[in-house]
């Protein structure tokens, strides 16, 4: 929960571990198998090496746009390192006549975030001057309890 304010990431911490949960941040996953319905977990941290016996596991890796392929070399549409298309304020790329919206391209990878781009883009190709204003678009984290800001 690095973007969430912090006292609300450690209320939430705290829940979760009343709850049972096990959260390790900032490790690293180095083995993992299954033995009798428990997975062996070995893993490094700040700690060093650790290992780690649990019902389940839950490995959170972050997320990244599914660009591979998707565009001719010739296509105009330019993506970066990254494989996010580049696009301006608009969603347009720099190819005319092309846009692009959601987990794509920049800005938070949700749902409603890439509806409204792709409300406004379809505005913008009506003629109309739509603009979203991502400062008033919610995060949510859909946990127990759920974060959200």
């Amino acid at each position: 929960m690095p973007t969430v304010d912090q006292q609300v990431a450690k209320d939430a911490l705290k829940q979760f571990r009343k709850q049972g949960l096990d959260i390790v941040m900032g490790g690293r996953v180095t083995g993992a198998e299954v033995k009798r319905k428990l997975v062996n977990v070995s893993y490094e941290d700040s700690k060093g090496k650790q290992e780690l016996k649990v019902d389940k596991l839950i490995v959170a890796v972050g997320r990244r746009p599914y660009t591979d392929n998707l565009l001719a070399a010739d296509s105009g549409v330019n993506m970066d390192e990254r494989g996010f298309i580049f696009v301006d304020e608009k969603c347009k790329t720099e190819a005319p006549g092309v846009w692009a919206v959601g987990d794509v391209v920049r800005g938070p990878m949700l749902a409603h975030k890439a509806s409204e781009e792709g409300v406004m883009v379809a505005e913008r190709i009506a003629g109309q001057k739509p603009q979203v204003n991502y400062d008033c678009i919610p995060n949510v984290i859909y946990t127990s309890p759920e974060v959200a800001w």
